[in-house]
């Protein structure tokens, strides 16, 4: 197989034109069944259409005659994430990173399974190598940014994020991030400024997440007809969405709209009889009526 097939193959892929690209593969694996470079491209095309069990065969193939393949171990790596075997994918990220310590996606990779392992100041280490090898990488700022705010080191999150803002201004992860950030640090006001930029981008992307935060600063702030109006919006696309059933009932109820109020939580405890905070709100409703 000569070097312009494989390039052939390649831009395939990189236009998205995986079908092309695995049709390819499968006339040349008829001359060269033994080609470890066609067998690995042939496994990311299948990995493209989340055929992972025969993907694995065709890494499988690889590397029993080349185990000194980086992009087949971070291949085999990327789906045993897929079924959640994140000590195996994390071995495989090992084996390709030994082989190429410089590969920023492998160390990303390796984070993105740490994160998963809750060992999120290990993640942070591999999410800063491989920002080190690609200072643009959005998702390693991105996910760098969420290790910190998981634990608890929010003004530090908030650096990551406005790093992602800066490389893409439209990324509502990040301005949902900053805003749950914000909220945790007490600063409401930027919280709520936040979560007004993440809904004025196209797109329903994240936005019942991000309702569900700025009804809880509304909430905060005291200003209970707006956490109405947001739940309201939200529960259009999440109409069986408890926790905005609870944030709008508790803003009824603290509003005076108790009759309301209290047909909402009655309609929330047939779905949870055991949300404590639910019954003492309809103790309050109650009081009140």
């Amino acid at each position: 197989m000569n070097v312009e097939s494989l390039q052939i193959i390649s831009k395939f892929m990189n236009d998205y034109e995986y079908e092309k690209a695995m049709k390819l593969c499968d006339e040349l694996l008829k001359k060269d069944n033994e080609n470890t470079h066609l067998w690995a491209l042939k496994g990311c095309c299948l990995n493209h259409f989340e055929k992972y069990v025969e993907a694995m065969e065709c890494y499988n193939r690889s590397l029993s005659v080349d185990d000194e393949n980086p992009f087949i171990w971070f291949h085999v790596g990327k789906i045993l994430m897929e079924y959640d075997l994140f000590d195996d994918a994390l071995e495989c990220f090992n084996n390709s990173l030994e082989i190429n310590p410089a590969d920023d996606m492998a160390l990303y990779s390796k984070g993105e399974c740490l994160m998963f392992k809750k060992s999120y100041t290990e993640a942070i280490i591999c999410f800063d190598l491989a920002i080190g090898f690609n200072p643009k990488y959005l998702n390693a700022w991105l996910n760098k940014g969420l290790a910190l705010k998981l634990s608890n080191n929010f003004k530090e999150a908030l650096e990551c994020f406005d790093k992602v803002l800066f490389i893409d201004h439209k990324s509502k992860d990040a301005l949902y991030f900053k805003a749950d950030c914000y909220f945790n640090l007490g600063d409401l006001n930027s919280a709520l400024k936040c979560c007004n930029e993440a809904l004025s981008i196209d797109g329903d992307y994240l936005n019942s997440e991000i309702l569900l935060i700025k009804s809880v600063v509304l909430m905060d702030l005291g200003e209970y007809g707006s956490v109405i109006e947001a739940a309201d919006i939200a529960l259009e696309n999440n109409p069986d969405d408890y926790d905005l059933k609870m944030l709008k009932a508790q803003a009824l109820a603290f509003a005076g709209e108790y009759a309301e109020a209290l047909w909402l939580v009655e309609e929330l405890a047939d779905e949870n009889h055991g949300d404590m905070e639910l019954w003492k709100l309809i103790e309050y409703i109650k009081m009140h009526i």
